[in-house]
């Protein structure tokens, strides 16, 4: 009888030795959201000064971050591609020349990469929904730009020219199917003609709606961004990927809380 209670006991020992630890919380991928940059003070919730920028890259790289495109996050969101706590995608809307003249001469130093979501009718020009709405954060991206910037830049559509606020909502969540498709397929179009293949959408002002994914889909493209303040992580739709916002007042310590993940 005591052979047998040992006996039970070390197995018992056995289970609770054997038993592996329960898998660490997986944190996420911060997506960053950037828009324009200035050389100046004129710096707001959309708009980083080049010294900001070049602090944030130097400390990405400094500190082993893997900057990912939206392929290598696929893999991740699919469970191929395992998270180490310091990978991070970044992205910038609209297409405005800044991205060119200020980012991608730090991004390309410091050996990062990044992707650009482009409003396609502004390409070498201004977008003049904007314009017209008062806002303006100066020139668009060229073609030949956007061609030197590959390696460095992937470019996904941010709409071919519908994006603008119409009763205080984006007009494209608000458009008939017909409206969104000719819109969708001209932006697809024009950018694959260039030689961008597209697979990636970002929702003007983050709003989303059955139209716009439905056609996005019949397009194959498989996934998208909103403005929702989170971090990225597996089992979330991919067609509502969330972001989080890079202001131009964010000191550089709050960067690092935005990257950094979480203890």
């Amino acid at each position: 009888m005591k052979k047998l209670l040992t006996t039970i006991g070390l197995l018992i020992c056995l289970c609770f030795i054997a038993k592996p630890a329960a898998a660490a919380t997986d944190p996420g991928i911060p997506i960053l959201m950037y828009h324009h940059f200035t050389t100046g003070n004129d710096t707001n919730a959309i708009t980083v000064s080049k010294n900001s920028f070049n602090e944030q890259m130097n400390y990405l790289a400094q500190n082993g971050y893997k900057t990912l495109t939206f392929q290598e996050l696929e893999a991740y969101l699919d469970g191929k591609l395992a998270n180490n706590g310091k990978m991070v995608v970044i992205t910038m809307d609209d297409g405005y020349r800044s991205n060119y003249d200020i980012a991608f001469p730090i991004l390309q130093y410091y050996g990062l990469k990044a992707t650009q979501f482009t409003i396609v009718s502004a390409i070498g020009g201004i977008d003049e929904n904007m314009f017209k709405l008062g806002f303006y954060g100066g020139s668009h991206c060229s073609l030949t730009e956007m061609q030197k910037m590959q390696g460095v830049f992937e470019f996904q559509s941010h709409t071919y020219d519908r994006h603008f606020l119409f009763n205080g909502k984006s007009i494209l969540a608000q458009d008939f199917t017909a409206d969104v498709r000719e819109d969708l397929s001209d932006a697809k179009r024009i950018l694959e003609d260039n030689g961008f293949k597209q697979y990636v959408f970002s929702y003007p002002y983050g709003e989303s709606s059955g139209s716009i994914k439905q056609v996005l889909k019949e397009q194959g493209v498989r996934m998208a961004v909103t403005c929702v303040p989170k971090r990225a992580k597996r089992g979330v739709d991919k067609m509502e990927l969330p972001r989080l916002n890079v202001s131009g007042k964010m000191s550089l310590e709050d960067f690092k809380k935005l990257v950094q993940a979480p203890k």
